[in-house]
């Protein structure tokens, strides 16, 4: 008797399958895990990002100008720290942008608000700077 043509798959073949499918599977896990990541790490820049320009807002309308220095928390986010820094600016080209016109004098200061938090044991900031100039009077 004859036997009949051997059209299926050898215990090999099936091995050698299995084996690139899973490695296959095991990139494109790490893939959408490195991704999700990335995701997370960008959303919590962002973040950071909108609570100090919201801080940078409050402390441009303060009244009386300028504030103190400062640092604390969000309320709303208690994982992120704020800190600011209010500084008389001098311009690289010397005190020629300083002016007196009779009884007053313009004043630039350098405002900053940073932001930082802690991911994964490693601290990370965001840092918002920006120039505010006023006119006040001689005293």
């Amino acid at each position: 008797m004859k036997r009949g043509s051997n059209s299926g798959f050898t215990l090999l073949e099936i091995l050698v399958a299995v084996t690139v499918l899973a490695i296959t599977f095991t990139a494109v896990f790490r893939l959408y895990g490195g991704t999700l990541r990335s995701l997370e790490n960008s959303e919590k820049y962002a973040r950071a990002t909108v609570l100090a320009e919201g801080k940078m807002n409050e402390l441009l309308t303060a009244e009386p100008f300028p504030p103190a220095p400062g640092e604390g928390t969000f309320d709303a986010n208690p994982q992120f720290m704020w800190k600011t820094e209010v500084a008389e600016y001098t311009s690289p080209i010397g005190r020629q942008g300083m002016t007196q016109q009779g009884m007053e004098r313009v004043i630039t200061r350098k405002i900053g608000v940073s932001v930082s938090w802690n991911e994964e044991s490693t601290p990370r900031t965001v840092t918002l700077e920006t120039l505010k100039t006023t006119v006040e009077e001689n005293r």
